[in-house]
């Protein structure tokens, strides 16, 4: 028997579809570090532009875990995202970061430098040793860098997925705070399990949209239930992985480094919907070199890219707003 959620159903996943389709699993070594999980199988259906759907167990039907989900991209996202990264010399960089890595710090703490190009200050960052991977992070430096970046979502048509998240989630209000691009091409089975957001009312979210993904990869992300059972969700152009509160997931093992000129490149938007019992979680999701605000100046951002017809900026419209 399976036994399906009340979302399950709505999002129509079909019982026996779920036996039929070929689906995705991964297997940890013995000597990993975090625990020797268990795993399990995703239910991927198609997805459409502007839909949300959970991650769903491919034999129970259940959901893997609340806040975690796939939403589907217009093509336009990603195909301007990455227009963006090789104009701006973001996707050259994170090519030589993956030749040249910043070195691990020794006491457990980011490594992070600061690059300028045309125009645009980054904050780069390579995390502690205990992640277990050469993934680096390029983040807006300061407010000018930050409006850049929200303007290439904007220009991207990335309004659809706000659309599609605030009103699958049931939020008032969304506020992109927190915006990064990211790569690797090298993580080890032991790659760090974390989550993005806790506490924060099933209000914030990170999306994480594929630009670069490599041929021929074993699945790209890993997500666990509540009882520690991996599952691996492989990226694609057509749709974005979505973790909430407490969604524990990490990068999967993998090794293109005998791949010269390829590697794994996303954006990473963190976004919200901040009020006064919530400010706190958000302030404690700040990447290093992102604009930091105080709690009052992150209070005064609510609902500045959608809700009650606010959107994202576009190129055309030059205002000071973000």
């Amino acid at each position: 028997m399976f036994l399906l959620t009340m979302r399950s159903l709505m999002v129509g996943v079909p019982i026996v579809g779920l036996l039929l389709l070929t689906q995705i699993g991964v297997t940890l070594a013995e000597d990993d570090d975090s625990g020797n999980h268990p795993t399990g199988k995703l239910y991927l259906p198609p997805i459409k532009p502007g839909q949300v759907l959970p991650l769903v167990d491919a034999y129970t039907g259940m959901e893997v875990k609340d806040y975690a989900a796939r939403v589907g991209l217009p093509a336009s996202v990603r195909e301007g995202l990455l227009a963006y990264c090789n104009e701006m010399g973001i996707t050259q960089k994170f090519l030589e970061l993956m030749e040249h890595p910043l070195e691990t710090s020794d006491d457990g703490g980011v490594t992070n430098i600061k690059w300028t190009n045309k125009g645009i200050t980054w904050g780069i960052s390579r995390p502690e040793k205990h992640w277990f991977s050469n993934m680096h992070w390029l983040e807006p430096y300061d407010p000018d860098a930050e409006r850049s970046m929200l303007t290439a979502l904007g220009d991207s048509g990335f309004d659809e997925v706000f659309d599609a998240i605030g009103e699958f989630f049931d939020l008032e209000t969304l506020t992109g705070h927190s915006l990064s691009f990211v790569a690797v091409t090298h993580a080890t089975q032991k790659s760090y399990l974390h989550h993005d957001f806790t506490e924060t009312g099933g209000k914030g979210f990170n999306i994480i949209v594929p630009l670069l993904v490599v041929d021929g990869s074993p699945p790209e992300l890993e997500v666990a239930d509540e009882d520690g059972v991996l599952y691996a969700l492989p990226y694609d152009y057509h749709s974005a992985a979505v973790v909430g509160d407490d969604a524990l997931h990490r990068t999967s093992a993998v090794d293109y480094r005998d791949r010269p000129g390829q590697m794994r490149m996303a954006a990473t938007i963190y976004c919200g919907d901040i009020n006064e019992e919530n400010v706190d979680q958000f302030m404690k999701e700040y990447t290093p070199h992102t604009p930091e605000l105080t709690e009052d100046e992150l209070l005064e951002r609510r609902g500045l890219h959608w809700g009650n017809g606010a959107r994202l900026p576009r190129s055309h419209e030059l205002s000071e707003e973000f």
